[in-house]
């Protein structure tokens, strides 16, 4: 296991972190970091609709830590990350999203490293290099954590201790042109799915990640899919597909311009692509069922359905844009402050979004916190933000292209 290395100590309170380096750290300062359900992959679900849409150290306290007291009473509608309750300095980029368990959030960076942080004050439980670069959606299920990062591994590591419990070698990985992440896994009661850059989607078995079947679609496959009465929807780099999950048989594809992730409900799958549009495709056979202008640009951010209501955003053109399910009616829309290439979360009334600039690093990024009727009620101004938000609590979490991991207040 040459790929695998792990740093484990003693810290002053009794639970394991890792020895020494790349400890908490303060957040930059305003004139340098502001220049200007929730999280789904958390859960199994029932095989009948599973979709990752769905919404259903030893330095431990240092000082250098900002106070995980602070309060969002009285903050500003424009904020920066001096308004952090407080953040980690990992030193690498941060464009995997990160997931909760047990008090801790767990996200991957760049340089390969794997961190399980304390949510209450941001201190370090452990940290494991895996090898690879890490940045897609990470999966947590049966207190495994689950990714795939660039040495071509797709790995589970317990949740607890960062422990490898399996990885499987899916071959070179690399991203889509102009993207950002790696493909992101799905669990769906005792097996997980996941496409690789290699061309091929896989259904393995959760406990052992040994290979139950698997299909080469001869395409890149850079997103998350989804699951709807045993059928799987996958987005390639050319096609969205429709497979029967059990055997892995093909059931239908059609071509698009690198769409996004697909979301699903009520027999309508949700994809956005690059020639500037949304769509809302029938489930069964992949036809129409409508379609909406974007606007001028890529479509390049996740969906989200909630309510009846898709949520997504876009690239050059900075939309965040509200349609409905059924009719493909825009209810609303608002301007970001970048690129989007993430996925919503929502929790209660409130969606938040995240975005960067896709042509410089660690250039500039936001993130929003807009309501149901498109009422945007703050922004925070930062480096990029190619990771999703995660909503926990009164919290939300995500890392930046400036090497940092913040825990925000969410109101």
């Amino acid at each position: 296991m040459g790929f695998y290395k792990k740093l484990i100590c003693l810290g002053m309170f009794g639970f394991l972190t890792a020895c020494g380096g790349g400890g908490g750290g303060s957040a930059p300062t305003s004139s340098a970091a502001s220049s200007s359900a929730v999280a789904s992959s958390t859960a199994v679900v029932s095989s009948s609709v599973a979709s990752s849409t769905s919404l259903s150290s030893s330095s431990l306290l240092s000082s250098s830590l900002l106070s995980s007291s602070s309060s969002s009473a009285g903050l500003p509608a424009n904020r920066n990350l001096t308004h952090a309750r407080w953040s980690f300095d990992v030193k690498s980029k941060v464009r995997s999203t990160a997931v909760i368990s047990g008090g801790a959030v767990i996200f991957g960076t760049d340089s390969g490293t794997l961190y399980a942080l304390n949510l209450d004050n941001g201190s370090e439980r452990w940290r494991v290099d895996t090898g690879g670069s890490i940045s897609s959606h990470l999966l947590l299920v049966d207190d495994k954590v689950i990714f795939l990062n660039y040495s071509g591994k797709i790995m589970a590591l317990d949740a607890q201790s960062g422990t490898q419990v399996w990885s499987k070698t899916s071959g070179s990985e690399y991203l889509r042109p102009w993207g950002h992440h790696l493909a992101s896994a799905i669990a769906v009661d005792d097996r997980i799915y996941i496409g690789t850059s290699a061309g091929k989607v896989y259904g393995l078995a959760l406990a052992t990640g040994a290979e139950v079947w698997s299909i080469d679609i001869k395409s890149p496959v850079h997103t998350r899919p989804v699951v709807l009465n045993g059928t799987l929807f996958v987005s390639s780099d050319s096609a969205v597909h429709a497979f029967d999950i059990t055997a892995g048989k093909q059931l239908w594809s059609r071509q698009f311009n690198n769409p996004t992730s697909p979301a699903v409900a009520d027999n309508t799958l949700v994809v956005g692509s690059r020639d500037a549009r949304v769509f809302g495709l029938d489930a069964t056979t992949g036809a129409d069922r409508w379609n909406i202008s974007h606007g001028p640009d890529w479509v390049t951010g996740d969906p989200v359905i909630l309510d009846g209501i898709a949520y997504i955003g876009s690239s050059d053109d900075k939309k965040y844009q509200a349609i409905n399910l059924a009719s493909g009616v825009l209810k609303w829309e608002i301007i970001t402050g970048a690129n989007i290439f993430t996925k919503p979360a929502l929790q209660g009334d409130i969606s938040y979004i995240s975005s960067g600039n896709s042509y410089a690093t660690p250039g500039n990024g936001t993130v929003n916190a807009v309501t149901k009727e498109g009422k945007a009620l703050w922004t925070l101004s930062g480096k990029n933000f190619f990771a999703s938000p995660v909503v926990e609590g009164d919290s939300v979490y995500i890392g930046s292209d400036d090497g940092y991991f913040y825990a925000l207040p969410a109101l």
